[in-house]
């Protein structure tokens, strides 16, 4: 089992972002014998939230919510342990579309344009809706400049967390919340007072990744048991990101309030980008487990171990647990598919 990467080179005979291919059937020892996560990850310099790894041209590059009222910082490495800072890759100048609550980057080389694209949400004032935005740039360490803002034309929507997805054809997808929806609360069975719900869309885009083909078309919403705590201050589904695994889709996300110590990470599979998406029984994937000092993990990516070997989850939890709302680390799992196509996260006993 493997991850197949598309950089610059392999992007000539394959679009994509991210795929999963079977090798052998026999894979589970072999993901979990090479890379060794140490969690949280450098803890004191990586202060993030909604973290998103780009591995292209033998170098990772971390990009994350960091200063939401002026743009993105990023990081490099070559370990996926020790990180050198490049200060900011986007900051928004006076002529820039958002003025703040700038969340949630991610970026992808793009075949078609033989560059770096940036997609990420932000607000245009404080009244204003959340927009997608989409920026470029020629490396992936360099200045990031706007090219669509905002990026989806639906003007009544609120939309955060862009993710690219290309499937193994190269036909992209956007997958996108649509914030602001007012959903019947649930406690005890019955339904009560509504709250604000986030849905994740998805879209298929034009090879330039600038045109909506087709209209966006819901993937899942709050529906499972542990995404409808009573005491959640919304219900939302949020934060996706898209594989594919032996012919199916999997698609991770997020859930509870990003504040909460229930906030945790579920998944679903489908045999379509556009869906039907089906929950996992599963869920949700990873959760708050005081005894290992984990609270609130959620908003995740994935990526390869340097190696090659290790399936690993990126996501971010709480710096302090007793105060959730505050600031974010960034940690990495060893994560793997079993022979039943269960995704499973095996959580690194060491936590500092």
């Amino acid at each position: 089992m493997g991850i197949l990467y598309f950089t610059k080179q392999f992007c000539l005979c394959l679009l994509g972002s991210l795929v999963l291919v079977v090798c052998s059937c026999n894979t589970q020892k072999k993901l979990l014998s090479s890379f060794v996560p140490s969690n949280p990850v450098a803890p004191e310099q990586l202060l993030l939230g909604d973290p998103y790894i780009l591995r292209t041209d033998g170098r990772y590059y971390l990009y994350g919510t960091t200063d939401s009222s002026e743009g993105f910082r990023s990081w490099s490495s070559e370990d996926l342990k020790h990180w050198e800072p490049l200060g900011f890759v986007y900051r928004k100048t006076e002529t820039s579309y958002g003025s703040g609550r700038f969340w949630a980057p991610e970026v992808h080389y793009d075949p078609y344009t033989d560059n770096y694209v940036m997609v990420y949400s932000a607000k245009k004032d404080k009244t204003s809706p959340y927009r997608l935005c989409m920026a470029r740039s020629d490396t992936p360490k360099s200045p990031f400049l706007d090219e669509l803002t905002p990026y989806l034309p639906i003007e009544d929507w609120g939309q955060i967390d862009p993710h690219l997805f290309w499937d193994k054809t190269g036909a992209p997808y956007l997958f996108f919340n649509r914030v602001g929806i007012l959903t019947p609360g649930s406690k005890n069975g019955t339904l009560h007072r509504a709250k604000p719900s986030a849905e994740i869309y998805a879209v298929a885009l034009t090879k330039d990744l600038k045109t909506m083909v087709g209209v966006p078309t819901v993937c899942v919403r709050a529906s499972q048991e542990w995404e409808l705590s009573s005491d959640s201050t919304n219900y939302c589904n949020e934060g996706s990101f898209v594989f594919e695994f032996g012919g199916l889709y999997f698609m991770t996300y997020s859930a509870n309030h990003y504040k909460s110590p229930k906030y945790g990470i579920g998944y679903a599979t489908a045999s379509h980008p556009l869906g039907p998406w089906k929950k996992s029984r599963n869920n949700p994937l990873l959760y708050t487990i005081k005894e290992k000092g984990l609270s609130g993990p959620g908003h995740n990516s994935f990526t390869r171990s340097p190696d090659g070997e290790d399936l690993l989850i990126v996501y971010h939890s709480h710096a302090d647990p007793s105060k959730p709302g505050a600031s974010r680390h960034l940690n990495i799992e060893k994560a793997f598919i079993d022979a039943e196509g269960n995704l499973h996260v095996k959580i690194a006993p060491e936590r500092k």
